[in-house]
Order: C-alpha cells, then structure tokens, then sequence
C-alpha cells in the first residue's frame, strides 16, 4: 500500500542533516518558500563568506525575520549530497530552515502519518528520513505590539517614580507567639580578620540605623557570612531554630499564574521595590528579644523585621496590601517587596503610580 506524501505539514518537521559538514537538525518547512540559516549557526562552521543584503520577511505567524544576506550551502543527508542558497537570519528559532526552494529542487516528499520524509538518490531507490524531536528551541522574545511614546513621556515617568524618596513608613508592630521559651547557645562564629571586619561594618551600620540595638537577651541565634556571586560576603542570621518553633501566619503568598493574568489585558507597566522593605516593619519590644545574636564583643537584638524569621514575607506582603489599598488587583499588584503598577493608557498610568501609594 502507498501512502500519498503531504503538501502541506501541520506541526514543525525536524530531520538530522550535516551542513558544509557541520551535524545539525533541520526545521523543513512546506509553508515556507525559502531556505534560511541562522547567523549564529553560521558562524560556527566552515563556510564562503555570503552576499550581504539587508531585508526583513515574516513567518506564518507574522513574526518578523532580520534577513542581512545569502549564501550557498552543502546539505548532506545519510549519503546524500544536495546544495541550497539559503537566507542568513539573525532571529531564527532553529539551526536551519529547509523551505520549498530545497524541498522542491530535490523532489522531497513528506509522510506525515509515517513521521517520514523521502529523498531520491540519484545512485540508487529513495532514502527514507526519520523525523526527530528537536534538541531544543531558542525562541526569541518578542513584542507584541510596537508603541511609539510621545516625547514628553519620559519627563512625566521619571517625575512619578519619586516616590521612591517617601519617608519610611511606619505600621503598627506585629506579633507572632512563641508556642515555648527556650535557650538557644551557640558558639561563636570562627572568623578571619577579613570577615571580622566585615562583621563588625555591617554591626555598626544596623546600630547607626537604629535597627538593631544592644541586648540582655538570653535569645542567640548564629551569624553567618554568605558569599553573594560577586564574591562579597552577605551578613545574615540562621534563625532556622526559632522558626521551628514559630506559630506560622498563614497569610497566602501570590499566585503567578493569577498575576499574569492580571497584567494581561495592561500596556503600560512600572516597576518598584521598597528600600530595606523588611527593616521598615518595627518589632514589638516583647518580640525582639528573639531575635537576638552575638558577636565577638557584644550582644544585639533586631528592632524591626529581620530577614530569615519564617513569618517576614508574609508579615511584609501585610503591610504592602496595606499600603496599595483598594488599588490592589485594579492596577497594581505586588509580590514581597516588588511592586508593579500597570495601566491601558499612557494618561492613567502618569497617575497611577502616584494614586497607588497615597
């Protein structure tokens, strides 16, 4: 029985094949009536240098291509040898594209029930082609819609984002029980005289912010010094023992499916964090002792929101529901100490930023 080939494919067609001898896979395209390589992929083999030649054509989906030039390429596949004259792209999303110019040239035919293609060889019967499944995809992030802002736009969006500059803000202490009062000792942290002085850089920093201050706590939980990716050494405190024993909040935390589905519809965006969000939350006097720790010299307790207690990101998503009010799910949004403001209109969104934190 012969299965009559397909003209046209539904779903993309991927095939090994060498290019000027270079393994690869190979998108073939029925819908597509040239050829096309990727510069990228370009580069990394041996190759004639190509005609340059500026242009721009779109896919099936609209998607525009950056065409710069051609140039003439060898296609082997399994023994045989065929050539095409394809495009250089800059944004394909594959290797290489196999469009109707090659498919026709070497008599091509698809079988897409048999997940096949065939190829006639001049020496001997067709060679039959698995498809294969792609090794991966680099699909390049794209607007959706082009928008040209009038020329007094970006005067009018550096002025609203000075909200930045607001005093801190001040909320009521929050509370959170401990279910049992226990006795954490531990030993000091062993440090060089490197890291004992960025200990002591950051103490004194807290100290002058009035963030932290000194303590008769018999509270004490450890210091530890994280490498951050630039190699500097990040200050924290393991509070993982008094986490276990923490009343947890149960305040939910944002679902990011729910959040871009709220942004959807939206063209205008802004984005913000609040400065030292946490150390804007003050702790109840009852509270900070368990937040205690000790260095070399000295015995400290925090004044507001750590990070590290296991109730912060709850207890700071509190306070900036809060502050957005009932803009909250109407044009801004936030997750932890980002905020997003997000607007149809140019004209809504000068004020929005502004209206969201009033």
């Amino acid at each position: 029985k012969f299965n009559k080939p397909s003209t046209t494919t539904s779903s993309p067609v991927y095939i090994k094949i060498r290019v000027n001898d270079q393994p690869t896979e190979a998108i073939v395209d029925t819908g597509s009536a040239i050829s096309i390589i990727k510069l990228n992929f370009l580069k990394t083999i041996h190759h004639k240098n190509f005609i340059y030649k500026n242009h721009t054509c779109q896919t099936a989906s609209s998607t525009p291509l950056n065409i710069i030039g051609q140039i003439k390429l060898e296609i082997k596949i399994k023994s045989i040898t065929t050539y095409v004259t394809a495009n250089v792209a800059t944004n394909l999303i594959t290797s290489i594209l196999l469009g109707n110019d090659w498919i026709i040239s070497n008599h091509v035919h698809l079988f897409g029930d048999q997940k096949q293609l065939t190829i006639p060889d001049q020496h001997g019967p067709l060679i039959s082609i698995p498809y294969v499944e792609p090794t991966y995809i680099n699909y390049p992030a794209l607007l959706i819609h082009q928008i040209t802002l009038p020329p007094h736009s970006q005067t009018l969006v550096d002025i609203t984002c000075q909200v930045n500059n607001a005093n801190n803000l001040i909320f009521e202490p929050y509370e959170r029980y401990i279910s049992k009062f226990i006795f954490i000792p531990h030993t000091l942290l062993n440090v060089n005289k490197n890291k004992a002085r960025i200990l002591l850089i950051n103490v004194q920093k807290l100290l002058e912010r009035g963030q932290i201050e000194e303590s008769t706590s018999p509270w004490s939980s450890p210091i530890v010094l994280v490498k951050k990716k630039d190699k500097t050494m990040r200050f924290c405190i393991d509070y993982r023992q008094l986490n276990a024993i923490t009343i947890k909040d149960a305040f939910p935390l944002p679902r990011i499916d729910e959040t871009f589905d709220q942004l959807s519809d939206a063209t205008y965006y802004t984005k913000f964090d609040f400065k030292s969000g946490y150390y804007q939350v003050p702790l109840s006097k009852e509270d900070r002792p368990k937040t205690a720790f000790s260095t070399h010299d000295n015995h400290y307790q925090f004044t507001v929101l750590p990070q590290g207690i296991t109730n912060g990101p709850a207890t700071f998503r509190r306070v900036i529901n809060h502050i957005l009010g009932p803009t909250r799910w109407k044009y801004a949004l936030a997750y932890i100490d980002d905020v997003i403001i997000y607007s149809k209109t140019f004209e809504e969104h000068v004020l929005h930023p502004n209206e969201s934190c009033t």
